[in-house]
């Protein structure tokens, strides 16, 4: 009887410590790990098959380890208190409960958590079994669950299966990738993690005209830069008000106003997920729109184009290149245009203070308190600052020297 008894514990203990170990190792285990392995591995398909009810894993666990526990507790309290009526109820009280805990949950959980990409392959087949066999009580217990979700307003939808972190690492190191392919699928993941702002050109290096300027002047800056549209702004140049079409102003009398010819455009938040704005452009089967902040002051534009760039990259352009943000005139002497970022300038030895800029432009702003004149001249330790062309709105062209 004491043989029995005893395996019987045993037996419902390792039943404890199985459903807590595989909770916990599939769950732990790495996502690209199972993957790789679940072409020659069949535990590491079914793990994975797990990983995509995780309702219904963590609810086979919980039922599996709870029925464990109260037979086992039930089973064993019987068993002392026959065998020692007097001393029994305290054995089952204060011995039961820290041997179950200790080795049915806390030593296989840890262990299960250090070895899990050893342990979820292995374990998976016998707990995919066991929850095709609790089917019935399962979707009894995640009805409940769910009915008790909707109850509170909780979403029913389960956490992503692959967590963002393991995305990155399944693209690196999947090797019937090719080098082209790993790298627009990486740029691709960046993408979707980017808004708006972050694609945008600044509207300091947009070239706009007023809505009353002559169609002449449009087409002079349509074919000295290459552009096939450009923006029109209405009294102030963040009031951008629609674009123009290099085509359509072709047949176009030369001293008519901008304003004629003006073509709608869409307007996005600064902070809109890059990854909504494509699919709405895309939908509506626009190129442009234009970017603005929290009053609805533009603040730069977007295109088609620069989204597409953000993924495929640069040879989609339809410009041949961007001008370069820097030249080196000769030795300490460089003439740098105002968008160039100060982390850049910094690779020049031009070592500009940390603050709230990120560009040379936005840093002489600073400097100055003001938008200075073409040939004024600054200092800022061993670097004479010349200004060399600006607007009335910002500094475009910046040269710098070193002093000796």
């Amino acid at each position: 009887m004491k043989l029995l008894a005893s395996l019987v514990f045993l037996f419902l203990l390792l039943g404890e410590a199985f459903f807590a170990a595989a909770e916990i190792a599939i769950l732990s285990a790495e996502r690209v790990h199972l993957e790789n392995l679940s072409r020659r591995h069949l535990g590491a398909r079914l793990a994975l098959e797990l990983l995509r009810q995780p309702e219904r894993l963590l609810t086979t666990t919980l039922l599996g380890l709870n029925l464990c526990v109260i037979a086992n507790g039930v089973f064993t309290t019987g068993f002392l208190l026959e065998i020692f009526p007097r001393h029994g109820p305290w054995m089952a009280l204060l011995g039961l409960p820290p041997v179950m805990l200790l080795f049915g949950q806390i030593i296989p959980k840890n262990l299960a958590r250090a070895r899990a990409a050893t342990l979820a392959p292995l374990l998976a087949p016998p707990l995919y079994l066991l929850s095709r066999l609790l089917l019935p009580l399962v979707w009894v217990v995640s009805g409940l669950l769910n009915r008790t979700f909707r109850t509170f307003g909780l979403s029913e939808r389960p956490l992503p299966r692959i967590l963002r972190e393991e995305l990155k690492g399944l693209i690196t190191s999947e090797e019937q990738l090719e080098p082209l392919e790993k790298k627009v699928l990486s740029r691709l993941f960046e993408f979707t993690e980017k808004t708006v702002d972050q694609v945008m050109v600044p509207l300091v290096r947009v070239k706009m005209l007023p809505e009353e300027a002559p169609v002449e002047e449009a087409l002079r800056i349509l074919a000295r830069y290459g552009f096939s549209r450009l923006p029109v702004y209405r009294h102030r140049v963040y009031k951008v008000v629609g674009i123009v079409r290099a085509q359509e102003l072709l047949d176009a009398p030369l001293e008519a106003p901008l304003g004629s010819y003006l073509r709608p455009v869409r307007y996005l938040p600064e902070f809109k997920p890059a990854s909504e704005a494509l699919s709405e452009m895309q939908r509506s089967g626009e190129d442009f729109a234009v970017v603005v902040d929290e009053y609805g002051a533009a603040i730069g534009i977007l295109t088609l184009e620069d989204l597409m760039e953000e993924v495929l990259g640069d040879f989609l352009d339809e410009r041949e290149s961007e001008p370069p943000a820097y030249r080196k005139l000769e030795e300490g002497r460089y003439l740098v245009k105002a968008f160039l970022e100060v982390e850049a300038a910094r690779d020049l030895g031009i070592d500009l203070p940390e603050g709230d800029y990120e560009t040379v432009g936005g840093f002489l702003l600073k400097l100055a308190g003001r938008i200075p004149r073409p040939g004024e001249k600054f200092r800022y330790r061993n670097w004479e600052i010349i200004v060399r062309r600006t607007t009335p709105m910002a500094i475009e062209e910046l040269e710098f020297r070193r002093l000796s």
